[in-house]
């Protein structure tokens, strides 16, 4: 299983694997290349580290505002009519916005260097020639989020499209959840996996 860059991850995982691999399960990621759909509100990055640059890493609350404005620009899961009740999409910013800032203060630089590598690596990624190549003896399941801004919907069906084995693969769409889908909708996600993996 592998979510967004761990999506791209797994893929390369399970060509490699062959046979040894029955079950691979994608999340809110993509095949990148040229059947990749790009971001739709796509952070410019000099928005994107600039914002960075701002955090003073120490836990404070004006730290904690920042992230709060970054991540509601970047997670997605935005849409007006989403049936996502207010109260939940804020408890789950409320929580991932602790989990930034306890990242930031854990790793050095506030693990910038990290984003710093995996952006780069994301954007050369091009799995159109490794999907094709995982054996038509795995079983495939794509999930993702229709207000998924990061990484579009659009991606799950490219991804399906390009399986040697789609006849053993399946796609499924949350109405909601963002690019944090399976965080926000946790135990509709874990149902899911769940069902797939005991078939």
């Amino acid at each position: 299983m592998g979510i967004s860059m761990g999506g791209m991850v797994a893929q390369k995982v399970a060509q490699m694997g062959g046979d040894n691999v029955n079950k691979l399960i994608l999340g809110c990621t993509s095949a990148g290349g040229s059947r990749e759909n790009p971001p739709r509100y796509p952070p410019t990055d000099r928005d994107f580290f600039s914002t960075f640059d701002e955090f003073k890493n120490d836990g404070s609350d004006a730290d904690r505002e920042l992230a709060r404005t970054f991540l509601s620009k970047v997670l997605g899961g935005k849409r007006e009519d989403s049936p996502l009740s207010i109260s939940t999409a804020r408890k789950f910013l409320d929580i991932f916005v602790e989990r930034f800032i306890e990242s930031r203060l854990k790793y050095k630089n506030g693990g910038k260097d990290g984003i710093l590598a995996q952006l780069p690596a994301v954007k050369r990624y091009d799995g159109t020639s490794v999907l094709p190549d995982i054996p038509k003896s795995s079983q495939t399941l794509i999930l993702h989020a229709q207000d998924d801004d990061i990484i579009p919907w659009e991606n799950a069906y490219e991804m399906l499209e390009l399986l040697a084995n789609d006849e053993n693969a399946s796609v499924h769409l949350f109405d909601d959840g963002g690019h944090f889908f399976f965080i926000s909708r946790a135990h509709q996600t874990a149902k899911i996996i769940n069902e797939f993996l005991v078939v």
